[in-house]
């Protein structure tokens, strides 16, 4: 919000621009027509090398018939005098050609390109503001009469103005240009004046293949308006609005999004308002909606033409937001996954206003899941398919909460997989950063690791703790009974849910979510600290299906648990310092090689794995073992399958394992690490993550005597939500 510290922002940058001939060895000239360096731009461009500053006195210049190249160029023109030309101090026409290389900087002043060509290389920044008590009305660049716009580097514009009567601009194209953007675009427009980021004007081309990022704060703000033409953005597109500002506006137009486009709206913001007679909307590529307080509004829809949809569709609605509003009649033609997330009080995922009606046809799945009082859909009609959509699993939230790093996990009721979705620095859950954990296969293996049999999940439950004994604020646990068809010493192992026998192996996976930073304590000197950025697992093994037991170690073999982690890694990397668990007994791996949706920085997955296994009620640090005997657990990440593969030595009744894991959102370019794109170091977290992909397995699994069984710390036996009857009991 602007307020006097911006203001005193502003006199620090003219003071700083001013002295640049201080502190460099670049000459700082002048343009005018008495007592300056030049009289003419035309002249004065001839005499430029790079570094340069150009200090706009007065005057205004149409180049001549020519190429003119600038390099590192910095042209300062507020206060100066244009005469008729208002604020244009130059001006390019037919034949002209002006090409910037390097990075050159325009404060407060225009370039008009009127019907020649504008040639960028490297970045052209340009700075548009007004000063205290001086309203201005300028902009930046503007293409017109048939001109071109060949954008190679980075195009930036910042806009901020102090006053309300101030109106800037920052590019302007007119009707029969031509603008081709290879490298990225950039709109950072903030204040209260009348800002426009970027203008398109009707039969204006705009071929889209870099990247796009605009933010507009403050209600009179608008990042980019595309009016009366065609839009196809094949590069990525991230749109933010904040306090009442519009982010993208398109108007009477067509849209063709073939580029993954994120919209973030909060505080009474819409991120895109889409509108006016004529306008179509086609999405080829993924688009994910956040709207959060105050509210917001994803995406307002004004136009009735249709909305055809074959990319993913993600929108998230939190407390007072709404993600997708239909003010009119609509066609929505789906034929790409669309998840619609409602969390917190008077949150609405999609709403069809009172007299608007969607015509909705699918032929893909629809996820829509609300908590905390939230709405998913309101006021729309259920598609009726024109084939058969995909069943929309059964889904269990975790419970949600205010803590920016603490993740929300959405378990599959209908498959044996979680998916993990962390939240930015605000809270904001990031549906694209989202890491998928599921069971792999849980296998009898002999002395050389050679699958014997894997074992099959006959049934799951999984269930709430109410209590847990690790301090944690959440805890959920997941049990099944697992089929063999062999038999060994153990007896029968083939396992049924009515008359099974008290033999029947099982397997448990429990999950702890913590508010605050926790040291967790194994037993004697075996903890470690975990934080809300880490989900913590517990793997359970009972009853173990093994050989006759001859003494010898090479004859048991060994039991063996994998677990998936999708996107898929190709391999992994030590990192020191246990993710900062303080521990020696924790060693911490980096998974490289995934690839996620999420374009607003990076995402990385780390694993956590501890040197101590519980074998039959005792805990068995690893350290100082004989190293001529396999340990009783080991552990590998498997980059050829994507798994993180536990193997268990003989045990008599239980085995029982605490693995970490968590998931990163670093800066875009970045290796995640641990830094965010905001700078907050947000760590977002699957600790543990993937052993409740396992605890999502099945759907209703064996009983309650399978949750309660064989656990080592003492745990509530309630379970929210969870029906059991006799015919479950194992």
């Amino acid at each position: 919000m602007m307020n006097g510290l911006a203001a005193l922002i502003v006199i620090g940058l003219v003071a700083f621009v001013g002295s640049l001939s201080t502190f460099s060895s670049a000459a700082t000239v002048t343009v005018c027509s008495n007592n300056c360096t030049f009289d003419d731009f035309d002249v004065a461009f001839d005499s430029l090398v790079a570094g340069d500053t150009i200090t706009v006195k007065q005057g205004y210049t149409t180049l001549a018939a020519r190429t003119v190249t600038l390099n590192n160029i910095t042209i300062w023109g507020y206060n100066a005098t244009f005469g008729s030309n208002s604020d244009v101090w130059l001006t390019i026409p037919t034949n002209v050609s002006l090409l910037f290389k390097g990075s050159s900087l325009i404060f407060g002043t225009s370039i008009k390109v009127d019907g020649g060509k504008l040639i960028q290389e490297g970045l052209l920044d340009f700075q548009m503001f007004d000063l205290p008590y001086q309203a201005e009305d300028k902009t930046g660049l503007v293409l017109d009469n048939g001109a071109t716009l060949l954008q190679q580097g980075q195009l930036l514009f910042r806009l901020s103005a102090y006053l309300n009567s101030t109106v800037l601009t920052g590019l302007y194209v007119g009707g029969s240009t031509s603008w081709t953007q290879l490298g990225s675009l950039v709109v950072r427009a903030d204040g209260y004046g009348a800002l426009t980021g970027v203008e398109l004007e009707v039969e204006a081309v705009w071929t889209s293949s870099g990247e796009v990022s605009v933010t507009a704060t403050q209600s009179n703000v608008t990042g980019i308006v595309v009016g009366g033409n065609t839009w196809s953005p094949s590069g990525t597109v991230s749109v933010t609005a904040v306090d009442g500002a519009k982010g993208l506006t398109v108007s009477g137009s067509t849209w063709n999004q073939g580029g993954t486009t994120t919209v973030n709206a909060t505080n009474g913001a819409t991120g895109v308002y889409f509108g006016g007679f004529g306008s179509t909307w086609s999405q080829s590529a993924n688009l994910v909606v956040t709207a959060s307080d105050g509210q917001a509004t994803g995406i307002l829809i004004d136009a009735t033409t249709p909305w055809t949809q074959s990319g993913r569709v993600y929108v998230t609605a939190n407390q007072n937001a709404t993600g997708i509003l239909l003010r009119v009649s609509e066609t929505w033609q789906q034929s790409g996954v669309a998840t619609i997330l409602a969390q917190g009080l008077s949150a609405i995922g999609l709403r069809c206003a009172n007299s608007s009606v969607l015509t909705w046809t699918s032929t893909e799945s629809i996820n829509s899941t609300q908590t905390q009082s939230g709405t998913a859909i309101s006021g729309c009609s259920t598609p009726a398919p024109s084939a058969s959509p995909s069943a929309s699993p059964q889904i269990l939230l975790s419970n949600m909460t205010t803590i920016p790093s603490m993740p929300m996990l959405c378990f599959n009721l209908s498959a044996p997989a979680v998916l993990i979705l962390p939240k930015d620095s605000k809270g904001n859950v990031q549906q694209l950063a989202g890491v998928m954990v599921s069971l792999g296969s849980v296998g009898r293996m002999d002395s050389n690791d050679t699958l014997i049999e894997e074992a099959t999940v006959t049934d799951g439950m999984w269930g709430e703790e109410a209590n847990n004994s690790l301090g944690a604020s959440q805890s959920y646990i997941y049990a099944c009974t697992l089929s063999f068809n062999s038999t060994t010493s153990a007896g029968a192992i083939t396992t049924k849910r009515n008359g099974g026998s008290a033999n029947s192996t099982v397997l448990q996976l429990q999950w702890y979510l913590f508010d605050a930073a926790t040291n967790v304590s194994l037993g004697g000197d075996v903890s470690f600290g975990t934080s809300p950025a880490y989900t913590k697992l517990t793997v359970r093994l009972a009853n173990w299906p093994w050989p006759a037991y001859t003494g010898r170690a090479s004859d048991d073999g060994r039991a063996e648990v994998r677990i998936t982690i999708d996107p898929p890694f190709t391999g992994s990397t030590p990192k020191s310092g246990g993710g900062g668990s303080g521990s020696s007994y924790l060693k911490e791996f980096g998974l490289s090689g995934q690839t996620t949706d999420y374009t607003a920085g990076s995402v990385s997955t780390s694993v956590r794995l501890v040197d101590a296994v519980e074998i039959d009620g005792q805990l068995i640090p690893l350290a100082g073992l004989d190293s001529n005997t396999r340990p009783p657990v080991e552990y590998w990440l498997d980059g050829a399958t994507s798994q993180l593969v536990l193997s268990f030595g003989r045990f008599n009744s239980t085995v029982v394992y605490d693995p970490d894991f968590g998931v990163f959102l670093g800066a875009k370019g970045g290796d995640g690490g641990g830094t965010s794109s905001d700078n907050t170091g947000l760590i977002v977290g699957v600790a543990v993550a993937v052993p409740l992909a396992i605890l999502v397995v099945v759907a209703v699994i064996g009983g309650a005597a399978v949750l309660t069984y064989y656990r080592r710390r003492q745990v509530a036996n309630q379970h929210s939500g969870v029906n059991f009857d006799q015919e479950d009991a194992l």
